[in-house]
């Protein structure tokens, strides 16, 4: 077994899913922390997926990052890593994002993502950073360098995704929404 500690990306490799800032944050503290891995699990986009793999390279750093097809056993994924990186600039509902969070994830994201103050909750579920590589880099070093915060942030994210996104929370707000309509 491997006694490499992981921070995870699972996200298509594309432009919105922004893995070219997370590999440049890393790739200015990857020295600092031998011991940590960068894994991006997904497709590649033809033209940006390698423009990232050459990235890593360029960096010298690719026993340290690596890139993973697509799986659909996310939830092995998860249990291996230690913090979930989503510098995505473009999301819906960011599922990933709240899936890392209940395997007691912390979760470093930009704060150009739509609702992700909703989500991550700065210092208490994950940490919100600038897009930027100096600002992931200092987020990642924040989390990497201290074992104990980190896993304070992840049970708090378990906690913050259980109490407001399990499936008994989503349905009770719906049933009240649907309350709410037919009463108006």
């Amino acid at each position: 077994p491997s006694t490499k500690k992981v921070i995870l990306y699972p996200a298509a490799v594309n432009k919105l899913k922004n893995q070219s800032v997370l590999i440049k944050g890393f790739s200015r503290i990857a020295k600092e922390f031998p011991d940590w891995e960068l894994h991006l699990y997904g497709r590649h986009h033809k033209t940006y997926g390698p423009t990232c793999v050459n990235l890593v390279k360029a960096a010298g750093l690719q026993d340290q990052i690596k890139f993973f097809d697509f799986t659909d056993d996310l939830a092995s994924v998860y249990r291996q890593a230690n913090i979930l990186a989503y510098p995505s600039l473009l999301e819906g509902f960011p599922l990933a994002m709240l899936e890392g969070m209940c395997f007691n994830l912390p979760v470093i994201a930009v704060d150009k993502l739509p609702a992700v103050h909703d989500m991550v909750l700065h210092n208490q579920t994950g940490l919100v950073a600038k897009n930027s590589p100096s600002a992931i880099a200092a987020s990642l070093r924040k989390l990497m360098s201290d074992d104990a915060y980190r896993s304070k942030l992840g049970q708090q994210a378990h906690d913050h995704c259980i109490t407001y996104y399990s499936r008994d929370q989503i349905l009770n707000q719906w049933e009240a929404l649907i309350q709410t309509m037919i009463s108006a």
